[in-house]
């Protein structure tokens, strides 16, 4: 259980990273099943690679967060 706030955020923002990736992770096999030169595929794989700079950067962030001590 977090005890202050950064290892709050910190815990919040690794679920949310990790919950994310995989959700991520589940369109891009969904995406791949799609034929190419189909209308929009260009943006459904730029929105792909968004999503996962979006959550390496959360994931990131949240282990840099993370108490730099640990309590043994």
């Amino acid at each position: 259980m977090p005890n202050t706030l950064r290892e709050f955020v910190s815990a919040k923002l690794i679920d949310s990273g990790i919950e994310r990736s995989m959700e991520t992770r589940e369109l891009e096999r969904s995406i791949a099943g799609i034929p190419d030169g189909r209308v929009g595929l260009a943006t459904a794989h730029y929105a792909v690679r968004s999503a996962k700079r979006r959550d390496a950067l959360r994931l990131w962030l949240g282990w840099r967060l993370q108490p730099r001590h640990f309590d043994v």
